[in-house]
């Protein structure tokens, strides 16, 4: 199994549209928080903490109301605004990681599959209108590691590149999930009977060489995200830019 790592940028923007310093010699934003069993601090904050200064342009993580630490993303899709939505269970700041995992999968239901994307209307809108507000952007599906997905299919799919990812059984249920590999899947073999729902990362070179069980104990386990920190002299574009870098 290949290790896997993402390279999480971080675009921070001045408020005052001048040349900007270093934000790691920002000394006045090094309070911490904490939500459940993690210490929040700088790059990062709580949305619930106040900002330390007209220039404290840290990412924001939620805490929600079970005392877990949230990393939220908006994005732009098809004309509306959706939000990819994952836990935080771990932070290095040593180490500039952070291990996500999916929320679908943390709340106990057996039956449950690994979803990140929320409904447009069921997340808060961000403000995009103060210059140096942290806008997350997500830009994950070009590389060849996330090309894994779930789909929703009308019928069941009888294919080696098809990997069942119910683990209920769903009688008289006219929908049937797979995780599809879309690195190594043939083009004639995606059926038309099936569409794409969401996204997967999976720590694994060939999940269709995984079985059902294998696929959510590496789910489970989750991700790692590491980041660099980059200031910017424009205020005309305030946001995280997150770039996959698998080694």
């Amino acid at each position: 199994m290949a290790a896997l790592a993402f390279l999480f940028l971080i675009l921070i923007i001045p408020n005052a549209c001048l040349a900007a310093t270093s934000l790691l010699e920002n000394k006045d934003c090094s309070q911490s928080s904490v939500c459940g069993n993690l210490t929040i601090h700088f790059p990062f904050r709580l949305k619930t903490q106040p900002k330390c200064n007209n220039t404290d342009f840290r990412a924001e993580l939620e805490c929600d109301n079970h005392n877990r630490t949230v990393l939220v993303i908006p994005m732009y899709y098809r004309y509306h605004d959706i939000y990819e939505v994952y836990h935080v269970k771990e932070i290095s700041y040593s180490d500039y990681w952070m291990r996500l995992t999916y929320p679908s999968l943390d709340d106990g239901d057996n039956c449950a599959l690994p979803r990140t994307l929320t409904d447009p209307f069921s997340t808060p809108s961000v403000n995009y209108d103060t210059c140096g507000d942290v806008i997350p952007d997500l830009h994950t599906y070009s590389d060849d590691y996330l090309k894994n997905y779930l789909v929703n299919c009308s019928r069941p799919i009888k294919s080696p590149f098809y990997v069942n990812a119910s683990r209920c059984t769903n009688t008289g249920s006219s929908s049937y999930f797979y995780f599809l590999d879309g690195r190594g899947t043939p083009y004639h073999e995606f059926s038309q009977f099936c569409t794409v729902i969401d996204g997967i990362r999976v720590q694994a070179d060939n999940i269709t060489a995984l079985s059902t069980s294998d696929i959510y104990e590496l789910l489970l386990m989750g991700f790692e995200v590491s980041w660099d920190i980059f200031t910017y002299t424009t205020c005309d574009k305030p946001s995280i830019s997150q770039i996959i870098h698998w080694v």
